[in-house]
């Protein structure tokens, strides 16, 4: 990244770079801005003229990273009782599952502070997790010899938030205004005494991280473990942060964290884990690891300008396009949306229970059939959707209104009628019908194809099209954060068992994450030249991926809606 700023100035090109770890950019930008504590510009200008007026000052306000000095003894852990060990471990992430771990072994002693290191996607997070608890392993075996289970500390930190305020966070209860005193002490040393009656979703990125930390560390634990904990964090709170840990090992607890920090690494860490292609490639002290140049290289822990880590990033949800080429899959995808748009609308005119029937059969024969999907996936997708034809046929079984001499069965304290049941089938098998059809149509489009034909074919304004497809990624993370929140509930002793309550819960740290997002997307959108006709007019883009509209749409449509006409009349 660093090489590529420095390729970017020398061909003079403006930029802004933000950064915490600034000094080896320091040899390559011509200009520095500093601002203080309070936002306000301390200095600007040439950036040797600045850093010379501004080293002392820097250094007091804890940017200034002096040469590190080794803050761990070279204490022997051989003897020190075993807290946490894995023996041959695999672990599977995703859907479908996959390996992420293969046969991976450690062991976490009393005292320890262990670096977790190497690139990304490589399975450092999934080891913390096999380590927590959290996620079980596929083979092998997991041995806890603790009192408490793990502290656990995600990488998002607003995954952890349960309360409302800073201050019940930190107590891990409401306490309102009287504060335990361990609770304003730990607010002092995080730098967070400012903030204790403020929501935790409306901190800055650094100080959600510092509270996530301080709020795990405030609960006792023999082990802790943490994924990335001084990410976002200048050297000043870095340092704050790894000598807390520091001083939990002292005391015979041992910590585990994740980081690509080899600074951190060198200064604090008793111990390293290499992780590559989710297997341990060495473990030990940080200064044998330091000697070995190849091993780092191999890692991709240090700057590596002949080789690029290609590792499919397979954890990250995707929209799964269709699974095999079928006649509907190769059709246009807004000529298809508008074909079963207009078949979900013809549903509204059925009226017949043989109709209806006709209808749903239909829409299962196209799903099993013709999506690429297969008669197993295909009743999978369906079956959710059961659960509502029950409903429907039961709800007009029980309470559809009759006349006074037509038979009813008498069940508890419902009337079931003949009639009333013919009523709810026809409901239960129209929806079904709808809903298979909705399902072959997701089944067989490409998102991205489907947005770009849009704006192709139907003129469908480019902002509109493109800002939806960006909001519709984010679909496939939900059951993602889901999970997430639920863990780090459970880890905080504070998991919601009743499944409607978790809705109600999970709200306000779904929505703040969605915020974020949507934040994130709109910024990228126009950092990227998506504004002006570009944005506004389907003719002013160019499409590198066409979808051509051909007489096989138009005949599919044709088709569909003839056989659904012809159905329409059926009155068995």
């Amino acid at each position: 990244m660093f090489e590529t700023i420095r390729q970017l100035v020398d061909r003079q090109q403006s930029l802004l770079v933000i950064e915490h770890k600034f000094w080896d950019l320091l040899t390559v930008m011509p200009d520095v801005v500093i601002l203080d504590a309070t936002g306000h510009l301390r200095d600007a200008g040439p950036t040797e003229d600045v850093i010379g007026r501004q080293e002392s000052w820097m250094k007091a306000a804890g940017l200034w990273r002096e040469d590190p000095v080794r803050q761990w003894p070279g204490w022997d852990f051989e003897n020190r009782p075993s807290l946490i060990s894995l023996a041959q471990v695999t672990a599977e992430r995703g859907r479908p599952p996959r390996p992420v771990l293969h046969e991976v072994s450690v062991e976490i002693r009393a005292g320890e502070l262990i670096a977790v290191v190497g690139p990304n996607g490589a399975g450092k997070s999934t080891l913390l997790k096999v380590l927590a608890g959290l996620l079980k392993p596929r083979h092998g075996v997991r041995r806890l010899a603790t009192q408490h289970p793990p502290a656990f500390g995600f990488q998002n930190p607003e995954h952890q938030f349960v309360f409302e305020r800073v201050g019940d966070e930190l107590a891990n209860r409401i306490v309102g205004n009287a504060l335990p005193p361990e609770t304003e002490a730990l607010l002092q040393t995080f730098g967070l005494a400012d903030h204790v009656h403020e929501s935790p979703y409306s901190l800055s990125q650094g100080q959600k991280r510092r509270l996530s930390v301080a709020t795990m560390i405030a609960q006792p634990h023999e082990v802790y473990l943490l994924d990335e904990p001084t990410f976002g964090q200048d050297p000043k709170t870095q340092d704050l942060i790894m000598q807390t840990l520091v001083g939990l090992c002292r005391q015979g607890r041992a910590v585990v964290f994740a980081t690509h920090d080899l600074d951190l690494v060198r200064q604090y860490a008793s111990t390293v884990w290499v992780v590559q292609q989710g297997k341990i490639l060495w473990q030990g002290p940080p200064d044998r690891l330091l000697d070995r140049p190849e091993l780092m290289k191999a890692a991709h822990l240090v700057p590596d300008r002949e080789s690029v880590n290609t590792e499919p990033m397979a954890h990250i949800p995707r929209f799964a396009g269709p699974e095999r080429s079928t006649v509907l899959t190769r059709l246009n995808p807004a000529g298809k949306l508008a074909s079963f748009f207009v078949a979900v609308g013809l549903t509204v005119f059925i009226h017949h229970l043989s109709t209806a029937v006709a209808f749903a059969g239909l829409g299962i024969l196209l799903l099993t059939g013709f999506s690429g999907l297969g008669v197993t996936k295909a009743i999978k997708r369906l079956l959710p959707f059961s659960v509502f034809f029950g409903l429907y046929t039961w709800m007009m079984a029980a309470y559809a209104a009759v006349g006074p001499h037509t038979p009813t069965v008498s069940v508890l304290w419902y009337h079931l009628s003949y009639p009333g049941l013919i009523k709810g089938l026809i409901l239960g098998f129209r929806m079904l019908a709808a809903v298979t059809f909705g399902l072959v149509l997701v089944s067989t489009v490409d998102m991205v194809d489907l947005v770009k034909s849009l704006s192709r074919w139907f003129r469908v304004p480019p902002k509109f099209s493109y800002g939806t497809l960006a909001g519709l990624r984010f679909f496939p993370r939900f059951e993602e954060e889901w999970r997430q929140l639920t863990e780090a509930r459970r880890v905080r002793g504070r998991e919601t068992r009743q499944g409607w309550m978790k809705v109600i819960t999970y709200a306000l740290p779904l929505l703040s994450q969605a915020v974020r997002l949507s934040e994130r997307v709109a910024i990228a959108m126009e950092a990227r030249g998506f504004q002006g006709p570009a944005a506004e007019d389907w003719r002013a883009r160019t499409y590198y991926r066409v979808s051509p509209l051909t007489w096989r749409d138009g005949l599919f449509a044709v088709v569909l809606w003839g056989v659904l006409g012809v159905l329409l009349t059926i009155k068995l």
